[in-house]
C-alpha cells in the first residue's frame, strides 16, 4: 500500500480544521459585529433620547417666551393707557387753573386768599 491515503487523510484532516479556524473565526467576527451594532443602536437611542429632552427643552422655552412677550406686551399696554390718564389728568389740571383764574380776575393769588375764608 502507498502512503498517498495517509497523506490524503492528513490533508483532510487539516483542511477540516482549517475550515474550523475560518468557521470560528467568521462567528467571532460575527459576534463583534453584532456587538458593535448593539451598541450602536443603544447609542442612537440615547441620541434619540436626548434629542427628544432637548426638544421638550426648547418647547418649554418657547411657551415661556410667548409668556413673557405677552406679559410684556400687556405693560406696554398698561403704561401707554397710564400716560395718556395722566396726560388728560394735566389737561384737566389745566382748565380748572385757568378757570380758577379767570373767576379771580386773572391772578391765584388774590383767589386763593378769598377762597381760602
Amino acid at each position: 500500500m502507498s502512503a498517498r491515503p495517509q497523506v490524503d487523510s492528513v490533508l483532510v484532516i487539516r483542511a477540516r480544521d482549517e475550515a474550523t479556524k475560518a468557521v470560528t473565526a467568521i462567528g467571532s467576527a460575527l459576534e463583534q459585529l453584532i456587538g458593535t451594532q448593539k451598541r450602536v443602536a443603544a447609542g442612537s437611542e440615547t441620541a434619540a433620547t436626548g434629542m427628544q429632552q432637548i426638544l421638550g427643552v426648547l418647547a418649554s422655552l418657547d411657551k415661556a417666551y410667548a409668556k413673557t412677550a405677552a406679559a410684556t406686551d400687556g405693560g406696554a399696554e398698561a403704561l401707554e393707557r397710564q400716560n395718556r390718564a395722566i396726560a388728560a389728568s394735566k389737561e384737566q389740571y389745566s382748565a380748572l387753573e385757568a378757570q380758577q383764574r379767570g373767576a379771580c380776575g386773572g391772578s391765584t393769588a388774590g383767589c386763593n386768599s378769598r377762597c381760602a375764608n
